[in-house]
């Protein structure tokens, strides 16, 4: 395992380790360009930012496991596919960018929006951001549990979209490409679901109501069937 412990600055050049990285900065910002582990990354900036370099491949590799937490902005990382817990503490944003698909575990901002694009699926347990949330990937499904977003909500698949709850304070829009789209709880003030080759479901199928906005908007290629509505 390695582990790492700064006051000051640390840019990870190339580290690898067939076990852990932890990388600790109490006072400056941490910058990455290849870390490679077996297990878990877990980087912490505790009043900086967290930043990839661009290298033409991902910062961090093979980690089954990745743990994010800095004061600031935690930017320009590109990830494998793996689990990822990410927390911004004061005002910034979260930029991820993954080669494969990813679990999205906790995801927190106090002051910034969520921007991720995957190459295959996503699952989002608990995504809590004070601000935009926007979420896409190039293939396969997208299963949501839970995102609150105090802003916009915007998520493109290009198959399966399946959101169990997800509120916004302003607009959401979900799109599945060549996918349906199955919704347990939306609650923004307006509301769009756009599904290109597919059907807009209840996700359970009851008498709760699955849908409460201002203004909403769907659109599909197939049915659109048992949905609650309170406008």
């Amino acid at each position: 395992a390695i582990t790492i412990q700064s006051k000051g600055d640390i840019a990870a050049q190339n580290l690898a380790s067939n076990k852990d990285i932890t990388l600790h900065t109490e006072s400056g910002d941490l910058t990455v360009n290849t870390i490679s582990a077996e297990n878990s990354v877990t980087l912490t900036a505790d009043s900086g930012a967290i930043t990839g370099l661009s290298n033409g491949s991902a910062n961090i590799q093979l980690a089954d496991s990745i743990i994010l937490k800095a004061a600031k902005d935690i930017s320009a990382l590109m990830i494998p596919d793996s689990i990822l817990e990410a927390k911004v503490t004061g005002q910034g944003n979260i930029e991820i960018q993954s080669t494969g698909g990813i679990t999205l575990k906790d995801i927190q901002t106090q002051n910034g929006a969520f921007d991720l694009v995957a190459a295959a699926s996503i699952t989002a347990l608990n995504v809590d951001i004070s601000g935009n949330v926007s979420m896409q990937n190039t293939s396969g499904d997208m299963t949501i549990d839970s995102i609150n977003a105090n802003g916009s909500t915007r998520v493109v698949t290009q198959n399966q979209l399946s959101i169990d709850q997800a509120v916004s304070s302003s607009q959401m829009n979900l799109q599945s490409t060549s996918g349906d789209i199955a919704i347990g709880s939306l609650t923004a003030e307006t509301i769009t679901l756009i599904a290109d080759q597919g059907s807009i479901t209840d996700a359970a199928d009851d008498n709760l109501v699955d849908i409460q906005s201002n203004s909403v908007s769907l659109k599909a290629s197939g049915n659109i069937t048992d949905l609650e509505l309170n406008i």
